[in-house]
């Protein structure tokens, strides 16, 4: 029997990306190829960044790849020249890149919103009832599964052997990425919806609690809890000493995490659900108000915004010159990110609150009529 769950779109981690307060900015992707999209929002510090090299404002449908009488409620993964979809239906994809043909499924019996990750050859993904399942990556065999004491929202992400995840009874755990066992546990006073993101020796998560919570990497010990003033579900970025996201307080912040201040408030008239992404310097997001913001990541000053037809829940990707964001009512807009100039409209055949990916040429993107959409770059076709 499949438990029952209500999707709440409450909370889809919104993203910002990085700075050093005073000097220049540059650009950053940490870590993931021109092929490879292995973590959520691409790498595991949560950036949302691509190179300029890998996709133009220009995208061109390809092919589609239907899952079957779900939704698509988690953003892909991409790694080995395949795609990795989990949906509504408790089923786990394994799709071809180029073709969109079915390589292999796995059923965990459940439920996935949480999207999966990759890494040295394996799948991980956690269902709605608390399991975290290791998987073979060219099979879909089962090496492994962890239990859990709540549902699985947030991606898990990885350093070293340790593979790190929260789940909504408010624990963050650290898990051996082989063997399955706990390093430790370390317990938030509400749920968690993020994703952890690294930085260094450093966790770092967001809570329901209204508090961004910075855990040391190796004893999993609090090293410093910082107050928001409104709880959220969004992914943070870190870079340094900085890391950005928004609330439900409708806030957008800058917090120098390591003095424990607030460095900058950015008020929107509607919460910021949206992982929000960087580059160049700049900060792209999304708000429930049907607005998207590009703002500069040292001062927090609006660079630009452009209104829309509806919200957003899904996270923003972006590189240098072009930013890639998909509302709530199936729209995917490719915007040039330094001036807001809508470039081209994709209208997709369902609502998205699931981040799109991208690769070398490829972005993909899943809607709750359970269709995975790969467009190709026009202008490299």
């Amino acid at each position: 029997m499949k438990t029952f769950y209500k999707r709440t779109r409450f909370l889809n981690d919104l993203i910002p990306r990085f700075f050093l307060l005073f000097l220049s900015l540059a650009p950053f992707t940490f870590g993931q190829g021109a092929e490879s999209w292995p973590f959520y929002r691409g790498n595991p510090r949560g950036t949302g960044a691509f190179a300029d090299a890998d996709f133009s404002g220009s995208p061109t449908l390809l092919w589609t790849w239907r899952a079957k009488d779900a939704a698509i409620d988690a953003s892909p993964i991409i790694a080995e020249k395949t795609v990795f979809i989990a949906d509504s239906n408790g089923i786990l994809s394994a799709v071809s890149l180029d073709q969109g043909k079915t390589l292999w499924t796995f059923d965990s019996k459940s439920i996935f919103v949480s999207p999966p990750l990759y890494a040295n050859g394996k799948i991980y993904a956690g269902d709605v009832d608390g399991h975290l399942f290791f998987l073979d990556a060219k099979s879909g065999k089962i090496l492994f599964t962890f239990n859990a004491e709540g549902t699985i929202k947030g991606s898990p992400n990885i350093q070293n052997d340790s593979l790190i995840f929260a789940d909504q009874s408010g624990i963050l755990y650290a898990v051996d990425c082989v063997k399955g066992f706990v390093k430790w546990k370390y317990r938030c006073e509400d749920q968690i919806q993020s994703s952890p993101v690294f930085s260094d020796q450093n966790v770092f998560i967001a809570g329901c609690d209204g508090f961004l919570h910075v855990i040391d990497f190796r004893s999993g010990k609090l090293v410093r809890k910082i107050s928001l003033g409104a709880p959220t579900g969004s992914t943070p970025v870190i870079h340094g000493d900085f890391a950005w996201f928004g609330t439900e307080g409708s806030e957008f912040l800058a917090i120098n995490w390591k003095k424990g201040t607030i460095v900058w408030r950015f008020a929107a008239k509607q919460s910021i659900r949206t992982p929000a992404a960087f580059a160049n310097g700049l900060l792209f997001f999304g708000s429930q108000g049907r607005t998207l913001y590009a703002l500069d990541a040292k001062t927090g000053k609006e660079i630009w915004s452009r209104k829309t037809r509806s919200r957003f829940d899904a996270g923003l990707i972006a590189s240098d010159k072009v930013v890639f964001a998909v509302s709530w009512n199936g729209i995917l807009y490719a915007l040039d990110a330094k001036s807001g100039e809508i470039l081209s409209e994709n209208e997709l055949d369902g609502k998205v609150s699931a981040s799109p990916a991208v690769v070398k040429g490829r972005l993909l993107v899943g809607t709750d009529q359970g269709t995975l959409s790969c467009f190709g770059d026009q202008k490299k076709e």
